[in-house]
């Protein structure tokens, strides 16, 4: 098993996801690790129908997709994981998962009044998680499509 990269974005399985990062990172396994939509029928079969030919999506919530990944699930899996916002990385992190790199598309929540990036917005909540990702020393890298420019994160947030 081989997790070839970490995204968060808040639409988790979407165009940008299964045509380019998909590729980008020879996933033949989509992971989404979210709370709500694994307890979401209607949005697990929504988010299933997105699967490109030759890559599997399985959708968990964050505890599942931990225990999953320590028990070595998918021991010939190259693995995409998706995360909707960075309170569920940082909780992911918290468990065990070792990380060293994430990448964000957009993350823009109801409530948010915190502008990090063209693309990233936060609640004070999340501005303190991406605070903590940082001090866990993950690099955090904002792109919108593979092969455009990178802004990192981690930049930003230890300026506020």
């Amino acid at each position: 098993m081989k997790i070839s990269m970490i995204r968060i974005d808040e639409r988790l399985i979407h165009g940008q996801v299964v045509m380019g990062w998909a590729r980008t990172s020879s996933a033949n396994l989509i992971l989404v690790a979210n709370d709500l939509v694994a307890k979401d029928p209607f949005q697990k079969k929504l988010m299933m129908m997105a699967a490109p030919v030759g890559v599997t999506i399985e959708i968990y919530s964050v505890d599942e997709v931990v225990e999953k990944l320590d028990a070595n699930t998918w021991p010939n899996a190259t693995i995409l994981l998706l995360l909707r916002g960075p309170i569920d990385m940082v909780r992911l992190v918290e468990k065990g998962i070792k990380v060293n790199k994430v990448n964000v598309g957009g993350v823009r929540s109801p409530g948010v009044t915190i502008k990090l990036t063209k693309e990233v917005s936060a609640t004070p909540e999340e501005l303190v998680a991406w605070k903590k990702l940082d001090k866990m020393g993950i690099r955090i890298e904002v792109q919108w499509v593979p092969g455009t420019g990178v802004t990192v994160l981690n930049n930003i947030v230890q300026k506020l």
